[in-house]
């Protein structure tokens, strides 16, 4: 249990978060994951990091990611 919910009320929801320079995945394959996921009955994001690129979790100013997707976490629970 999480915050009183069960790990699968958890799993409904997906954060995605992108690099804005990122063309190892690009906008456009996310964005088309992002728009698949939709319907699902929970929370679907997409956030677009402005100036990063495919490696926007290792790289310097990794703190803004994680704290995104703090947020993200911390909304839905």
């Amino acid at each position: 249990m999480f915050a009183g919910k069960s790990i699968g009320q958890i799993a409904d929801h997906l954060g995605t978060i992108i690099g804005g320079l990122d063309h190892t995945v690009p906008w456009a394959i996310v964005n088309a994951s992002y728009k698949q996921q939709q319907d699902n009955p929970g929370v679907t994001e997409i956030v677009k990091i402005k100036g990063r690129g495919h490696a926007l979790t290792i790289d310097s100013g990794w703190r803004e990611v994680a704290d995104t997707a703090l947020a993200f976490v911390q909304r839905v629970t």
